[in-house]
């Protein structure tokens, strides 16, 4: 990790709290925290004189947790993108992991949070700058909410070290509300092992993630650590006693991760450096039998100062605000010869603001994009939806909205030569019967119809059956279309040809939209129809 800050503890004087705190640097490989000895103090004394969680009980020590736990299925993360890079802030990457869990184990709510957000938006501090578990506290506490990485622009794009993302040009909705955020200590110095390896449990054992910094004071430690993030694999301890007693040379530095768990012989740690072939989950371990007294020395002047600290959040969640409204667009297209599709929204509401997601899948159900924008009252947004499959995607949109919308999607042809457009499908308008008006299959005309399945869970039939002017089947054929996928079925796979007009019949309610080719001009798609429900 790129977190060079250093935490130290033990008594500080107060006037030290308000030294200004500027120092960071970096590594080229991995992000750690540089501070002064200044900035250093500061840390150690916000811990000390920090709420501290309450003493585990004695009676605990033996056998009053689990024997193994592990928060880790709570936190939605990916292993290779939850990296900081060479940015030093390994402090917001640990704390808003404990935030994420925290989350979910209250509001069984498993999203991605925005580590950008902080990094963009934190005035006391540069992007990159190393920071402590308050910082974090001190900056949701004066927001008031904390944002999903999918919101706009709120992935992380520091990693280089620079700062180079407006706080602006990041969308704030939608959002989880906070009403209190607060950091607090857990004990772990003067005391026996016994009582620190319990108070850490207590923790954990609350469905809350710790917060763990480590300094190292000289730069051989490091060089070590690195080497074991690198070659070692994620079942293997790292222990940090070695250092105990050792004095500060240039190397010193800091750390923050965030402890997930625990088994028989070790805690288990979720660093913020990516994965590599023997971290597919970026973590790694810290032996529970270890020295949580351990400590350094500035200089000479015989003053120990302690390498070592424990915290957590302990938060409560304000209300979310849910999506009352669901539309679906059943067409996506963006290609490398300048396809797009884009989306016009206005908010109907004459007083609320509409908080509104678009999000985006492939034809196999994959997700591959999402949007986020507020709209005023009575406001307008329009946008183009870019997905991760860069510039080479086909498939279909739901827009979820806590007002109720007007929408049209524009979409082009393969070749971004003509455009079509449709509206948006309102999800009490999805049916398990439909018809399309009138198709054409002829020497210059072509006809497909596009399905979707917007269903988390379930496969849903698909039967077409083409009909003449006068009624009369022309053929029939029956598809499955499975759970959140999207197909094209071309009427010339089956029956005759001719012109008329198509049932539509599934087993779960569904959408669709007509797409008709010109064969002779070799342009697809370039003009389109809604297929109307009949019933429900």
């Amino acid at each position: 990790m790129r977190c060079k800050k250093i935490f130290l503890l033990l008594l500080l004087a107060l006037s030290m709290l308000g030294t200004s705190m500027h120092a960071w640097a970096e590594d080229e490989s991995f992000g750690i925290m540089r501070f002064t000895r200044e900035e250093f103090r500061e840390f150690a004394a916000d811990h000390e004189f920090a709420p501290h969680a309450p003493m585990a009980l004695e009676s605990s020590f033996a056998n009053g947790f689990e024997s193994s736990l592990n928060l880790l299925s709570y936190l939605q993360y990916t292993p290779s993108e939850h990296n900081q890079g060479q940015c030093g802030n390994c402090w917001a990457w640990a704390g808003t992991g404990a935030a994420a869990i925290d989350l979910n184990v209250q509001k069984g709510v498993k999203d991605r949070l925005s580590v950008q957000y902080i990094s963009a938006c934190n005035t006391a501090k540069t992007c990159c700058q190393g920071g402590w578990l308050a910082d974090l506290a001190t900056f949701y506490t004066s927001k008031g909410y904390i944002i999903p990485w999918s919101n706009t622009n709120a992935y992380w794009q520091n990693g280089d070290g620079n700062c180079n993302v407006s706080c602006a040009s990041i969308g704030t909705s939608p959002n989880y509300p906070i009403t209190s955020f607060e950091r607090q200590a857990i004990t772990t110095h003067n005391i026996s092992q016994a009582q620190a390896i319990a108070n850490i449990k207590s923790i954990l054992n609350q469905n809350k993630a710790v917060w763990f910094a480590f300094f190292l004071p000289k730069e051989s430690n490091w060089t070590q650590f690195y080497n074991f993030w690198g070659a070692d694999g994620e079942s293997t301890p790292f222990s940090f006693d070695f250092t105990n007693g050792q004095s500060e040379d240039g190397g010193f530095g800091g750390h923050a991760v965030l402890c997930v768990g625990y088994d028989e012989t070790s805690w288990i740690m979720l660093n913020s450096w990516g994965s590599n072939s023997g971290r597919p989950n970026g973590l790694f371990r810290v032996p529970i039998d270890m020295n949580y007294n351990l400590y350094h020395y500035e200089g000479d002047d015989g003053v120990k100062y302690a390498s070592l600290f424990f915290q957590y959040l302990d938060i409560t969640w304000g209300q979310t605000p849910t999506a009352s409204y669901t539309y679906y667009i059943p067409y996506l297209i963006e290609n490398t010869s300048g396809a797009w599709t884009g989306l016009g929204l206005r908010n109907l509401s004459t007083s609320a603001t509409a908080n509104v997601t678009a999000r985006y899948y492939a034809q196999s159900g994959a997700a591959i994009g999402t949007n986020t924008v507020s709209i005023d009252p009575r406001g307008h947004n329009s946008f183009i939806a870019r997905t991760s499959y860069i510039k080479a995607a086909r498939g279909w949109i739901k827009v979820e909205s806590t007002q109720e919308l007007r929408g049209v999607a524009l979409f082009t042809d393969d070749t971004a030569t003509y455009m079509g457009d449709m509206d948006f499908v309102p999800s009490d308008s999805v049916s398990k019967n439909m018809v399309l008006p009138h198709f054409g299959q002829d020497k210059q005309w072509d006809t497909s119809i596009y399905m979707i399945n917007p269903n988390s869970t379930f496969a849903s039939t698909v039967t077409l059956t083409k009909r003449d002017d006068s009624g009369a089947s022309m053929g029939s054929e029956t598809y499955t279309l499975s759970a959140m996928t999207s197909a094209i079925y071309p009427l010339s796979d089956f029956g005759s040809y001719g012109i008329g007009s198509v049932d539509i019949t599934t087993s779960l309610a569904t959408t669709g939209f007509a797409l008709f080719t010109n064969k002779k001009t070799g342009k697809s798609y370039f003009a389109g129809l809604m297929i109307p429900a009949v019933g429900k």
